[in-house]
């Protein structure tokens, strides 16, 4: 179900649903770290950031980015 909440996290946030898109994202992720899937947990920190980003929270959105962009260095 983690794949579905994301997927619906996006679809939420491409309607301008930016609460829903939310905890589809955190529900998401919280399930992606239980399970130690890392793409999926990077995902959501993508989606997440891009949320931030729309609500002008530009120091929440570099955080998010920037754990994406550590765990790959």
């Amino acid at each position: 179900p983690a794949y579905v909440w994301a997927n619906r996290g996006r679809a939420y946030r491409f309607l301008g649903r930016l609460d829903e898109a939310r905890t589809m994202f955190l529900d998401a992720q919280s399930c992606a770290r239980r399970l130690g899937d890392d793409w999926l947990d990077c995902r959501c920190d993508i989606g997440l950031g891009v949320i931030a980003e729309q609500r002008g929270n530009f120091p929440e959105a570099e955080s998010r980015y920037q754990r994406v962009l550590g765990r790959f260095n």
